[in-house]
């Protein structure tokens, strides 16, 4: 039975007649060719490649490997094109809320995101890197270090996956705002009440010397990889306008106070030429702030934001939050996403480079990755964040 390679190509025909298991590849650049795209033809004659760039290329490859795998390659030729929707397909994996993986989960990652094609990878950021003066942040999470980032990068590198630094910088910083050092960059520093239960601080103050602590965050992540893109996340700052800032909001209201200090977090970045990424989640209430998002900036949203379908051009497509705790029903629409995102182990998304359903082979093995080794349980914070699931 002929193969068909993993991801399924926009065109497959075939013929009798194969090519042999040792026949030279003939490789040819084919400009007019989708961007990423190849055309692979395999025959008597031999196999011949065209393609239109180095990703269209591997993806080519990848696909002739399949194929010499299958038992009737040499009794079966195949003609097959493809190419991708989009240019970029991102993955996002949640190390802060769940395990942090080791190394050879790590690398399990890798061979199945560049097996799917994706061309981008971050590993979603709260207090789970080695921060160099933060050890009591970080010291009973297993964290990452600046070692195994670089050694990620280049892994990554290797197969065409762009590691993108991601570190959130305004909400979700309960597990620096628990320790007293850092009680005074609270919002709220007794913490706050939200769906009827007290939680933990978890927002900065939205001052100069918040930003300034923000961004060496970001810097410590974002020196140890090569890509010019970042995320700052800053999503969800719940308590922001009902404690230090309160009156700073009462006069100049929420959405310009939240969009002043994350224009504060990118200034630097955008400056140093990096394209930057954070969550989008405020704009739900303030849309007027979109376009005022400096070129170089992108909004990505999530479950509280553009449900309405606004659109801008300061926008990405997510699907992260809007595929959370629904993943049974995403899988027939998640092909117009330009990224995905797995969170925490059973909110699991995935992105075709096609137009076609998510095969069930890709979805089995990210599952059963997700039960893979990575650090004990014991080795990452025990508790939940206090508002990751709000």
């Amino acid at each position: 039975m002929p193969v068909t390679p993993f991801p399924a190509p926009r065109t497959l025909t075939t013929t009798p007649g194969g090519a042999a298991l040792d026949a030279p590849v003939r490789v040819r650049t084919d400009p007019a060719l989708p961007p990423q795209g190849y055309r692979l033809r395999t025959g008597p004659g031999g196999v011949t490649v065209d393609h239109r760039d180095a990703l269209g290329l591997r993806y080519a490859l990848g696909a002739l490997d399949q194929l010499r795998a299958g038992h009737d390659y040499t009794a079966t030729g195949y003609d097959i094109s493809d190419h991708p929707d989009f240019p970029v397909r991102g993955f996002l994996l949640d190390i802060s809320r769940d395990r942090v993986p080791t190394r050879r989960t790590l690398a399990r990652w890798i061979e199945i995101l560049s097996l799917a094609r994706f061309t981008q990878l971050e590993l979603y950021g709260e207090h789970t890197y080695a921060f160099r003066d933060h050890r009591d942040v970080w010291q009973d999470a297993s964290p990452l270090t600046a070692e195994d980032l670089r050694w990620l990068d280049v892994h990554c590198a290797a197969v065409g996956i762009e590691l993108v630094a991601n570190q959130n910088t305004f909400g979700h910083m309960e597990r620096f705002l628990r320790h007293p050092r850092h009680a005074h960059r609270a919002e709220n520093p007794q913490g706050f009440e939200r769906g009827g239960v007290h939680r933990p601080p978890s927002t900065l103050q939205p001052t100069d010397d918040n930003a300034a602590f923000a961004t060496a965050l970001v810097e410590e992540v974002a020196r140890e990889v090569r890509s010019r893109r970042l995320n700052i996340g800053a999503d969800e700052p719940f308590e922001l306008g009902c404690g230090c800032s309160a009156e700073q909001v009462a006069e100049q209201g929420p959405g310009e106070v939240y969009f002043s200090f994350v224009t504060r977090l990118m200034a630097p970045w955008l400056e140093a030429g990096y394209t930057v990424e954070f969550w989008a989640d405020v704009f739900a209430e303030n849309p007027e702030l979109m376009d005022r998002v400096p070129p170089g900036g992108y909004g990505l949203p999530h479950e509280r934001a553009f449900r309405g379908g606004i659109k801008c051009r300061s926008v990405m497509v997510d699907p992260r939050r809007s595929a959370e705790n629904q993943l049974s029903h995403r899988f027939r629409r998640i092909d117009v996403f330009l990224r995905a995102t797995v969170t925490c182990s059973t909110d699991t998304s995935c992105f075709r480079s096609q137009t076609c359903d998510v095969t069930a082979c890709f979805v089995a093995r990210l599952f059963a990755l997700r039960k893979s080794e990575a650090r004990p349980a014991s080795a990452y914070a025990a508790a939940p964040c206090s508002s990751c699931r709000s």
